[in-house]
């Protein structure tokens, strides 16, 4: 059995990913399971039309935090019928479980980094779903949105640069933390198509049986963005001159 993990930020593409590796009949995909606050435990299996939490998922959450290993090896991938099994771990998550950091180190799970190659897009993207409180393209539900003076703050362009570089600095450090584990680079512009050629690298490097992959949520369109968060071009050039261009 393979097992895996799926790391990358925030709005770049890991639920697309994490839909698509899940369509995959000897894949066992999990979702979020190291959320911070009183998110839902996407735990695969756990029925999300149902008012959360759960008592499944009270108690799945008070196993985790007291020992996060064990939550992995018992439950996490407890599955050994799949031929691969894995999880998401976004980068906000690293600083609050450093055990679960070197676990994936120490066991040589295989590591899907997923990024955005436009990181202005990534990070608008951010903004735009806490602007509006939808966070998920299948999610029929919302949560309240945020109050214009923050939007104002979040798209000043001091503070998409500072974001911008937080990123990469994250991205950097995490290449350079599990670069000797088994990983793949996968990039958000390249996978919204889900070409075959996407699909079969990624069953050969998790050892499953090559097939078309489907995601099940898809791209926000352009036109969203305007209307929800107003015309942005403006922003957009002033971080090209601040050389961002190559990535914007």
């Amino acid at each position: 059995m393979t097992r895996f993990v799926v790391i990358s930020e925030a709005r770049s593409g890991s639920t697309m990913l994490g839909s698509a590796l899940a369509s995959h009949p000897q894949m066992l995909m999990h979702g979020e399971i190291f959320g911070s606050g009183p998110a839902p435990l996407n735990f695969y299996g756990i029925d999300e039309m149902l008012p959360w939490p759960t008592p499944l998922e009270i108690y799945l959450k008070k196993m985790r935090d007291a020992d996060p290993v064990r939550f992995l090896d018992e439950l996490v991938f407890a599955d050994t019928a799949r031929q691969a099994i894995g999880f998401k771990f976004k980068f906000e998550e690293f600083a609050d479980w450093p055990a679960v950091v070197d676990y994936i180190v120490s066991k040589r799970l295989h590591v899907l980094f997923v990024r955005r190659r436009n990181l202005f897009d990534r990070y608008i993207s951010e903004v735009e779903a806490w602007a509006t409180g939808r966070f998920n393209s299948t999610d029929s539900t919302q949560n309240a949105p945020m109050a214009e003076a923050w939007l104002r703050d979040c798209l000043a362009p001091d503070a998409v640069c500072q974001a911008i570089e937080k990123g990469l600095a994250l991205e950097n450090m995490l290449y350079t933390t599990f670069f000797a584990n088994p990983h793949i680079e996968l990039v958000y512009e390249d996978i919204v198509g889900w070409e075959d050629a996407v699909s079969t690298k990624i069953c050969n490097f998790l050892g499953v049986v090559p097939m078309a992959l489907q995601a099940q949520t898809v791209k926000t369109r352009g036109e969203k963005r305007v209307s929800a968060l107003g015309d942005l071009n403006a922003l957009r050039e002033q971080m090209r001159q601040r050389g961002y261009a190559q990535r914007c």
